[in-house]
């Protein structure tokens, strides 16, 4: 006799463990009052000894050979890796199971386990589609289905026996680029899907190109293969410029040449044979700005058909050719030579003639007055100045001169020294014409200001001559006694309040303002008389603020 462990007790039910050798009568002992015996025989835990292939794809029926799997499947169940198997048939001794994976597999019956028994499963790819079909070789195509693994691995997509470039690979779907026509099969782990058939289109032929040459704008049709019954987002290019189609079918399409090739179809991203093709444009001249311009000035040509580069191409102005500075196929700039009419020459191809006038140099035909003081206003005559100043230019020995007013005839200026006087309009420069300038002396100072009557004080500044000669200068036109002369410095004596102006050869400098202060006078002294040693108060004018070297 066995005692069976109690897992849980009530009065009227009470579960135990079955204990080993547990076959005999049931009975309950309470204090020493023994139940009834009910017979009891325990029942073998189920037992798998084998299994009819231990390696096989998922999905496949599996036979596992054992004892105790009891009459009927109820609510046993089989487990793959844990996870539950579709029973085809059961009995006490064989079970058949689709395997839903790799093992181990174990047999539960009435919630006992059996051993655990080796088994390893495998997926057979299933190719259900492949997307777009047909598609071009070299293009992009998606094989979908299952059980292609969720990465590439060891594993291929070929078509017709031919690898595939992957770019993606899942589970269910794979990007490869097309080598060629199918069948397309996926081998997973040495397994090989079911085949799908699938063609491929070759890459786009180009065979004529007609007419050849032909003008920039002009409809030329490309014949030759493999285009596509319609253009989607297939291109035709002339040296890599899109063109415009008209027509698209699959032996032949219509364009609108936008120049010279090579020309190449592309279709799905595969590029044809590159077709020779020349074009021809017949330049068209719309303006010429500035206009008018001057002789030797950059004007620009704007219009369409120039092409590119200049090359062997001409832009000539009543038949003199210009000199070009730059060229595109829609403009040229390029500097006068003389009047229009303007005609673009490309490709022996000549333009419209567009009108042009060009403006003469500018000339200067007198200066006056002539010679002048530096500083002073001088008039500068000729022609072809401009109505207004703009950019322009005058320059005396290429200094340039403040401008006072301009106008195509005449510009008054500042004279800032000698000359020659050259006009410059446009970057474009006059005649020379000779002047002379006279340096007007300049005032800096006068010191010390305020200054007594009849005291030295020095005039500073600038062109007063290296000796004074017949020069003067005058305090409010009361010509000083000079002490002392030099061509930035004079020593005189005050005659009387200013301005100071310095005269020289007939010019007179600027204004300076000057302060002459009176001799001192005395007016009373008190008291008077007054005892010796006492202090007195003198009373006047012109005494000074401070003593500093005055005296009484």
């Amino acid at each position: 006799t066995s005692a069976g462990a109690a897992v849980s007790w009530s009065d009227t039910t009470i579960t135990v463990t079955v204990p080993s050798c547990a076959a005999g009568n049931v009975t309950v002992d309470r204090g020493g009052l023994v139940s009834n015996g009910v017979a009891f025989t325990p029942t073998a835990p189920p037992s798998i000894s084998s299994l009819s292939t231990s390696y096989a794809a998922v999905g496949t029926p599996v036979t596992i050979t054992g004892d105790y799997f009891g009459a009927t499947q109820g609510a046993n169940t089989v487990t793959f890796n844990g996870t539950p198997a579709s029973v085809a048939s059961w009995s006490n001794t064989s079970i058949t199971a689709i395997a839903p994976g790799d093992g181990p597999v174990v047999v539960s019956v009435g919630g006992i386990s059996s051993n655990a028994a080796t088994f390893t499963s495998y997926v057979v790819p299933v190719i259900s589609a492949v997307t777009p079909s047909p598609a071009r070789t070299g293009t992009a195509v998606t094989v979908s289905g299952t059980g292609f693994g969720a990465t590439q691995g060891g594993s291929t997509v070929t078509f017709n026996g031919a690898a595939a470039s992957v770019t993606s690979w899942s589970d269910t779907a794979i990007t490869c680029t097309v080598p060629g026509n199918g069948p397309v099969v996926v081998t997973v782990a040495g397994h090989a899907s079911n085949a799908v058939a699938f063609t491929a289109v070759p890459a786009p032929a180009i065979t004529l190109v007609s007419p050849n040459p032909a003008e920039v704008g002009a409809a030329v049709t490309i014949s030759g293969t493999d285009f596509g019954a319609v253009q989607g987002l297939s291109t035709v290019t002339f040296n890599g410029v899109p063109a415009t189609v008209v027509v698209w079918a699959d032996t032949a399409v219509t364009v609108d040449a936008p120049g010279d090739g090579p020309v190449v179809v592309t279709c799905d991203g595969i590029a044809s044979n590159a077709a020779a093709f020349s074009s021809y444009v017949s330049p068209v001249v719309s303006g010429v700005s500035p206009s008018p311009a001057r002789v030797g000035t950059s004007v620009t040509v704007s219009g369409t058909g120039f092409g590119p580069t200049q090359g062997a191409s001409t832009v000539a102005f009543n038949g003199a050719t210009a000199s070009v500075v730059s060229w595109s196929d829609t403009a040229i700039a390029c500097t006068v030579p003389g009047n229009g009419p303007v005609v673009v020459t490309v490709g022996g191809h000549a333009s419209n003639a567009v009108a042009f006038t060009a403006v003469p140099a500018p000339a200067v035909t007198l200066v006056a007055p002539n010679p002048a003081a530096v500083g002073t206003e001088v008039t500068v005559s000729g022609t072809s100045f401009g109505a207004a100043q703009g950019a322009s230019t005058v320059a005396f020995n290429g200094i340039a001169a403040s401008v006072t007013s301009w106008s195509d005839t005449t510009i008054t200026a500042i004279a800032p020294g000698n000359g020659p006087v050259v006009v410059t309009c446009d970057g474009i420069a006059s005649n020379a014409a000779a002047f002379t300038a006279l340096n007007a002396p300049v005032v800096s100072g006068v010191t010390p200001s305020p200054a007594r009557i009849g005291t030295a004080v020095t005039v500073t500044g600038s062109a007063f001559g290296a000796a004074q000669g017949a020069s003067s200068v005058s305090f409010n036109g009361v010509t000083a006694s000079v002490t002392g002369w030099s061509d930035s410095a004079i020593t005189c004596l005050v005659p009387g309040n200013g301005p100071v102006v310095v005269t020289v050869g007939g010019i007179a400098s600027n204004a300076v303002a000057f302060t002459a202060v009176p001799a001192p006078v005395v007016s009373a002294v008190a008291p008077n008389p007054a005892e010796l040693g006492t202090a007195v108060t003198i009373s006047g004018t012109s005494f000074g603020a401070a003593q500093g070297a005055s005296t009484v």
